[in-house]
């Protein structure tokens, strides 16, 4: 007879499956890299359409969804290594695969902190606050709807319901 105490009992790491395409070494984190539960799980801080950005533990902050290109994260580290702009260094990326030609990718950066100017406001003096004003029309500015993105087929009728 079978002992249901004798059998192996299997250990996963995750539930999805997914690809890791680029992970730094396990020396170079400031903790270990999250899954994509638990990212999934992780209060999100920003959502356009089939895109999300995350803050995941105290170190990370990752941007993820359908949208969201391998080539995005090359395209920070280039820019980090190369010149003396300030962007997020990236610590891995990952990639699940649904359907044919359908991707997730989820790219794990450094979470920088600092204040949003909102709770910085009332701090500054006039000068201060005149200098950023002037500033502002330099800052690039986002289209107020995308141009061109990518969506899933119910995020699709969700825009269309909207719309028609």
């Amino acid at each position: 007879m079978l002992s249901l105490s004798s059998l192996p009992i299997p250990q996963v790491a995750s539930v999805l499956q997914y690809n890791i395409l680029y992970s730094e070494s396990d020396d170079s984190l400031p903790e270990p890299l999250p899954t994509v539960e638990t990212i999934e799980d992780a209060p999100i801080i920003n959502k356009l359409l089939s895109r999300c950005i995350a803050c995941v533990g105290t170190s990370y902050v990752v941007k993820y969804g359908y949208g969201v290109e391998p080539l995005e994260a090359e395209n920070m580290t280039f820019v980090r290594r190369y010149t003396n702009i300030h962007v997020p260094r990236v610590y891995a990326v990952y990639q699940q695969s649904l359907k044919a030609g359908e991707h997730k990718t989820y790219i794990i950066m450094e979470r920088i902190a600092g204040d949003s100017l909102d709770k910085l406001w009332d701090g500054f003096d006039t000068t201060q606050k005149m200098d950023i004003i002037l500033l502002a029309p330099q800052a690039p500015v986002a289209p107020s709807r995308p141009l061109v993105e990518t969506c899933s087929a119910s995020e699709l009728s969700s825009l269309l319901a909207l719309v028609c």
